[in-house]
Parts: C-alpha cells; sequence; structure tokens
C-alpha cells in the first residue's frame, strides 16, 4: 500500500534522475509504473524506489523488461 505522496514522490525523483514514464495507482492497492533510461539511472531508481521511500511500505517490488515506449517524461496517471 502506498502514502498520499508515493506517486508525487515518484514523479519527482524519475524527474531529477532523468527516467521518462509513469506512474498509477490500482484498485487493489498496489502501484505500476513504466520507467525508461539508461541501466545505470534504472538500477538507482528502483533502488530508490525500494529503500529510498520514507512512508510507504514496500512489501514487493517486481521489474520486467518490455518494448521501448519512447516517453517524453514522467506522468502521473
Amino acid at each position: 500500500m502506498q502514502g498520499v505522496f508515493f506517486r508525487a514522490s515518484t514523479q519527482e525523483q524519475a524527474r531529477s534522475l532523468g527516467v521518462q514514464g509513469w506512474v498509477m495507482n490500482h484498485a487493489d492497492g498496489s502501484v505500476r509504473i513504466a520507467a525508461e533510461a539508461e541501466p545505470e539511472i534504472l538500477q538507482a531508481f528502483l533502488a530508490w524506489l525500494h529503500e529510498g521511500l520514507q512512508l510507504p511500505r514496500v512489501d514487493e517490488l517486481q521489474s520486467s523488461r518490455g518494448e521501448l515506449q519512447y516517453f517524453q517524461d514522467f506522468s502521473i496517471r
């Protein structure tokens, strides 16, 4: 379950790192993120998602690779 500012914090961190994509809440309390960046940047972003957040609790973090979407920014959906 995410905290109130989870999406905004995620967007801020993604933009500061140069990650493009989006973050979106699901009705079951989970959050889905699509992110594109260089591998080293994505690793830093994933580490922040898992350890850098102060208020929300991350129970599980799954990642997978997909086709590039060539996002232009990082948005909240």
